[in-house]
């Protein structure tokens, strides 16, 4: 979130109202509410024994609780692959799942309190990644020594990517701007 919130607003619990889109939920506004609620979220969650079902605490009530100016969606997301990577279980990778479906499932449960929509579709994606990542594990996929080197290099040019929403028929013009010091076979190994 460094890049899309205000630097004052980074790791700190919201002031004012936030609204969502496509519903009429409206969370609370109490900064002391909220970050008490977030506390409260964070230890009933260490509490539950099954890891799936803590995560899935993690993933709807940090999105619910809305504690952040922005960004809460995607901080559920993070805090629900706690549980799991401590139960030594796979995280959830959320590029797989089905946008329409869980975004839906996410208006249900601000709207109705009910989750049935949302645990559909995070099941559904964590039944068709986890065995990739289990694969990945075992194959023991190890960044190459070129990755390493260009990391730094790599991460601008994604930020550069997502914030200025260049489209996908420049991508390849970007590369060759940002890494012109490599030779092409080593660009063309990733």
């Amino acid at each position: 979130m460094g890049d899309l919130l205000d630097p004052g607003d980074l790791g700190h619990i919201r002031s004012g109202a936030v609204t969502i889109s496509s519903t009429s939920y409206r969370p609370a506004t109490n900064p002391s509410q909220l970050l008490r609620n977030l506390g409260q979220i964070m230890s009933k969650a260490s509490k539950v024994d099954d890891p799936y079902a803590a995560s899935f605490l993690m993933l709807t009530g940090t999105s619910y609780l809305q504690a952040f100016s922005d960004g809460n969606k995607r901080m559920g997301r993070l805090l629900c692959n706690v549980p799991l990577l401590r139960a030594s279980l796979p995280p959830l990778p959320f590029a797989g799942i089905e946008k329409m479906p869980y975004i839906l499932g996410h208006i249900e449960f601000y709207e109705t309190g009910s989750t049935g929509l949302l645990e559909d579709a995070v099941s559904q994606s964590y039944g068709t990644t986890a065995q990739s990542y289990l694969d990945a594990v075992v194959t023991q996929c190890v960044p190459s020594g070129l990755k390493l080197r260009e990391r730094e290099r790599i991460a601008a040019t994604m930020k550069q990517v997502f914030l200025t929403g260049i489209p996908v028929v420049q991508f390849n013009d970007l590369v060759e701007t940002q890494f012109v010091h490599l030779p092409a076979d080593q660009k063309d190994a990733w």
